[in-house]
């Protein structure tokens, strides 16, 4: 949490929900995803719109599924704005399978093409 800046806002649209400042947003992600177990959730790091980003994927049994894109707004090196998209759709655009081996690492370099930058 720490990178996160102090009013670091987090949204996911077209949902109405906002969270701002390190304890909200620390308090949204000890809940969702996959019921706060943050060590269930693979990211991978791609790029949206020239902005880091990265695509999460969830443990489901032996395997990962897609589970969204959280594009970063980077300011004064802190985080000050997440948006998150959970659309597992979304990841074709940016050369990523929707489902990916688990535990991480294992053959990951099959299901990421080089390149992985593109817009949303």
């Amino acid at each position: 949490m720490s990178a996160l800046a102090g009013d670091c806002l987090l949204t996911m649209p077209p949902a109405p929900l906002a969270y701002r400042g390190r304890e909200a947003i620390g308090t949204f992600f000890a809940t969702v995803p996959a019921a706060g177990d943050l060590a269930a959730i693979r990211l991978v790091p791609v790029h949206a719109n020239l902005q880091p980003a990265v695509a999460a994927y969830q443990r489901d049994g032996a395997v990962a599924r897609g589970y969204g894109i959280m594009v970063l707004t980077v300011r004064d090196d802190t985080i000050s704005e997440i948006t998150g998209f959970a659309d597992p759709a979304l990841f074709p655009l940016f050369g990523l399978s929707q489902q990916a081996p688990w535990p991480p690492g294992q053959a990951a370099r099959a299901h990421r093409p080089a390149g992985g930058s593109h817009g949303l």
